[in-house]
């Protein structure tokens, strides 16, 4: 008798414990799950902040350049008070310009030729211009010694 009163008082604690595990488990998944849900609020709190303090960013750096553009623009208008225009020039066309204003480059001339003398010498001899609009020829003039 005291035996069936022992192993029922171990079925109930039994019982009661299997219970208390399952009891256990079910709040740490509802713990667990609370948590997680914390976590992604906590995430999107964190990114909507994010956002909020890049665009509020954007708008400072915005203003600051738009001083400084007008802080240019005004120095620019105050510094154009006291400017000298020059005038320039670029060439455009060389077959356009007038013939009383194109220069031979002597020097580089004298250059070519002391490099290509056979060719000149061969160009003389027979007659014919080795570069067209440039007649190559040879003067003799009298030294004393």
């Amino acid at each position: 008798k005291e035996y069936k009163i022992l192993l029922k008082e171990i079925n109930k604690r039994l019982t009661e414990k299997t219970t208390s595990i399952i009891e256990s488990e079910t709040e740490s998944e509802i713990v667990k799950e609370n948590a997680t849900k914390e976590m992604e609020t906590a995430r999107n709190v964190a990114i909507q902040s994010s956002n909020v303090k890049k665009q509020e960013l954007a708008q400072t750096i915005i203003k600051e350049a738009k001083k400084d553009i007008k802080v240019s623009t005004d120095a620019i208008q105050e510094a154009g008070k006291g400017v000298r225009k020059q005038l320039k020039f670029e060439l455009d066309n060389i077959a356009n310009i007038p013939n009383e204003w194109l220069q031979l480059d002597e020097t580089a001339i004298r250059k070519w030729a002391l490099a290509n003398k056979q060719k000149i010498r061969n160009s003389i001899e027979k007659e014919n211009g080795i570069i067209t609009g440039i007649k190559f020829y040879f003067e003799q003039t009298y030294v004393s010694r």
